[in-house]
């Protein structure tokens, strides 16, 4: 197949019609389609007067910007000159008709794992209290509010959000009746629940659990700068305040849990977090 300039790629014909004045001979800037002349060779320009195409020696076509006449043009002569051009179409997947990729894309998701580092001590019971985040293990983009412990939702889409959280009475024993977890979503000032995850630990003859690990889980459609936010939930049967663990020891009561503990870190900062994943 034949094709201008010197790639087979696809062609561009711009039209750029001037009306002389009497003795004009340079013609550039805005024509009547109000396109400004330019050209990348002066192989490939066409220059007609009155309709007649004009010889390369009739005209002058260096600067990329203007046609210079040899001879000045008659006062509304009509000077058209026809720029062509190429261009090659990109290497891409029809956003319509869809695809296959040969290679492999690389992309930055949208991902971050929260983390308590430290316990959250002396929350009021019965009460739900805003958990604690204290450091960002992963977040890809910046959306972690430290100083307020949330996340902020940085590009709209699906999310998947996992909040685990190890709540007890340090210094007690089977005084943990009911305990709770909660996401929530705050958008334009209006906060939604999300999830919740909610374990009785009564029996029913007054003993209850010393300390439980609540975790819940929940797929969300969010918009930019929602906030997301976590909150724990504790009933104690002495009426004490309650605490959220970092760590598997749960405040040196599970001392014995650190013992032939599996791998490095030694159970710390592993038992209480966020995390968020935009799916698409």
């Amino acid at each position: 197949m034949a094709y201008i300039g010197t790639s087979p790629s696809n062609g561009v014909r711009r039209v750029h019609t001037y009306t002389a004045t009497s003795g004009q001979t340079t013609f550039t800037g805005s024509s009547t389609e109000g396109v400004t002349l330019t050209y990348a060779d002066t192989n490939y320009i066409d220059v007609f007067q009155n309709g007649v195409l004009l010889g390369s020696a009739d005209y002058t076509s260096t600067s990329g910007t203007s046609v210079v006449l040899a001879q000045g043009a008659s006062v509304s002569d009509l000077v058209v000159i026809v720029v062509y051009d190429v261009f090659s179409v990109a290497d891409t997947v029809s956003k319509t008709a869809g695809g296959t990729f040969d290679g492999i894309i690389t992309t930055q998701p949208v991902l971050a794992k929260l983390a308590m580092t430290s316990d959250q001590t002396n929350l009021t019971d019965e009460a739900y209290n805003k958990l604690k985040l204290d450091s960002a293990v992963i977040d890809t983009k910046s959306g972690f509010n430290n100083g307020n412990d949330t996340y902020v939702i940085p590009v709209a889409g699906y999310y998947r959000i996992y909040a685990q959280a190890h709540i007890g009475v340090i210094g007690e024993t089977g005084s943990t009746r009911d305990t709770a977890l909660v996401i929530t979503r705050t958008r334009s000032s209006t906060e939604t629940q999300l999830a919740f995850s909610h374990h009785r630990h009564h029996n029913g003859s007054d003993t209850d659990t010393s300390d439980s690990t609540e975790q819940v889980y929940t797929i969300d459609q969010c918009q930019v700068s929602d906030i997301i936010t976590v909150y724990t939930y504790l009933n104690s049967d002495t009426d004490t305040a309650y605490d959220v663990f970092a760590d598997v020891d749960a405040g040196n009561d599970l001392s014995h849990m650190n013992t032939g503990l599996v791998g490095t870190g030694g159970g710390e900062d592993t038992s209480t977090f966020l995390i968020v994943e935009r799916i698409v």
